[in-house]
């Protein structure tokens, strides 16, 4: 019996070998014999550690994938094909940690770079679906009335709420929410519990049927967050063309209702009202400004409240995966301010996830800098 087990034992590897060899075609598993011996009779050949570790990545053979494109990455460090198909098999194999590692090295390519804007994608996307997941998860195993284990430097801003019926006020929501956050990510001292996990946890809390505006809701938002401070705003526009924000904060660790204030202005004074809200919160966190700091806070973002509206439109699309639509958006935006930063950096993110979503498993283009790469099909 033990040695029909022994001649029975390297067949079932073949099988399972040759099971996952029908993921490619004739061609490409010919050339993946080649590969095997070109590395082998030049362990230095980076074009066919890379190549090998793309086909068996392919094949779903990831452990022979991961060591193929180790091998390409030691001889080349910053390759950035390497870094996209290393972390791509990972992904493709589970390891989400070790991929978003990997991924995470597009800051050293730069801006303009279309190699970034791959492994930038990549690396948005996965961390994306990784939050979503960790969210669901945190949600089934979260009360709302356990202990509080908070940390007394996070802040979670929930999305601004619109109280009338103007659709074109309504379209601000996004866009100051995420004006506001740019402001208080100034302070070192302060963490901001990041806008999409925000906006994600809501949409699974709403999902599940939980009124978000309930203390406890709020608990456990900060719970998940680790935060001890909530922000929370609504605003409305008045006949007379002032606009209206009631702003509540909550202390989650000594308050059992929330502190509320109201700040009012002329619409034209949007931004001298978003300045307001942000002072305040820093007032209840007894968080001193500089003057340097202040002259940023102040700072007007856009003089054009049409690119305000396209903007916060580019980041709604970009919030619901709806990629194309956000890049139009945002780009409007930068047509109708140039100087329009905050647009600028958001229009990036856009590019990234989706280049990374058209093809995201074809093998760059990367002539330039490496003549002998050759295009594999990973779809």
């Amino acid at each position: 019996m033990r040695q029909l087990y022994i001649i029975l034992l390297p067949l079932i590897a073949l099988s399972c070998v040759s099971s996952q060899l029908r993921n490619l075609d004739f061609e490409e598993q010919l050339r993946l014999d080649e590969l095997i011996q070109n590395t082998r009779q030049d362990p230095r050949d980076f074009d066919a550690h890379l190549e090998l570790g793309v086909l068996y990545t392919k094949a779903t053979m990831y452990t022979e994938a991961s060591e193929a494109l180790e091998s390409a990455r030691n001889l080349r460090p910053e390759d950035p094909l390497v870094l996209f198909y290393l972390g791509l098999n990972y992904e493709m194999a589970g390891n989400v940690e070790a991929a978003l590692d990997v991924y995470y090295n597009y800051r050293t390519y730069p801006v303009d770079s279309p190699h970034r804007r791959w492994i930038h994608g990549r690396y948005l996307l996965v961390e994306r679906r990784k939050a979503r997941q960790e969210l669901q998860k945190m949600l089934v195993e979260y009360g709302e009335n356990e202990p509080l284990t908070t940390i007394n430097n996070t802040v979670v801003v929930l999305p601004l709420v619109y109280h009338g019926s103007d659709n074109k006020y309504a379209s601000y929501r996004q866009g100051l929410t995420e004006l506001i956050i740019r402001d208080l990510q100034l302070f070192d001292q302060l963490f901001i519990a990041d806008r999409f996990r925000v906006t994600t946890l809501l949409k699974e809390m709403e999902a599940k049927g939980m009124d978000i505006e309930d203390r406890g809701a709020i608990a456990l938002i900060g719970n998940i967050f680790n935060a001890r401070t909530v922000m929370r705003g609504a605003y409305n526009v008045l006949k007379s063309s002032d606009m209206v924000f009631d702003i509540s904060y909550w202390d989650l660790l000594e308050q059992t209702i929330p502190n509320s204030e109201t700040h009012s202005d002329k619409t034209a004074n949007l931004f001298r009202l978003q300045d307001k809200l942000v002072y305040s919160l820093l007032k209840q966190l007894k968080i001193s400004v500089t003057p340097a700091i202040a002259k940023k806070i102040e700072a007007i973002p856009t003089r054009n409240m049409n690119a305000l509206l396209a903007y916060s439109a580019g980041i709604q699309r970009l919030d619901q995966g709806r990629y194309k639509e956000a890049i139009l958006f945002l780009e409007k935006a930068i047509e109708l301010d140039p100087n329009f930063t905050a647009s600028k950096q958001k229009l990036i993110e856009g590019e990234a996830l989706q280049t990374t979503l058209g093809e995201p498993y074809r093998f760059m283009e990367y002539r330039q800098d490496n003549p002998g790469a050759s295009a594999v099909n990973l779809n």
